[in-house]
């Protein structure tokens, strides 16, 4: 099971750094991460993200050998679940349309190194 938490915890970073990207891309969003910056590339996305989730399997790993298998598996699918909302919400955002100003809604609130 922590295999199957690990690898759909790393579609869904990857799928939220491609929704932050095709909001970014439409102009209907800005990252809220300061890590990030306000407009990053893909590559400094994943030159972040990826090693950022990395750690957290590894904390996971971790915890698991110490005997604490159910939080190493709370981590991984508590972050799944987040990277899947915002990864919804930028491919939602991005096909509105519209602008976004630093105070809009359509902000991206959470950065990745905010996320599990």
């Amino acid at each position: 099971m922590m295999i199957v938490g690990g690898l759909a915890n790393l579609a869904s970073t990857i799928a939220d750094i491609e929704g932050t990207e095709a909001c970014l891309r439409s102009h209907t969003c800005t990252e809220g991460d300061p890590l990030f910056g306000s407009n990053p590339s893909r590559v400094k996305s994943y030159g972040i993200g990826i090693p950022i989730t990395f750690v957290v399997y590894a904390v996971s790993a971790w915890l698991k050998k110490n005997g604490d298998g159910n939080m190493a598996f709370g981590i991984l699918w508590g972050g799944t679940m987040l990277h899947t909302y915002e990864a919804a919400h930028g491919f939602a955002v991005a096909g509105k349309g519209a602008t976004a100003k630093p105070s809009s809604p359509a902000v991206q609130r959470f950065g990745l190194v905010l996320r599990f």
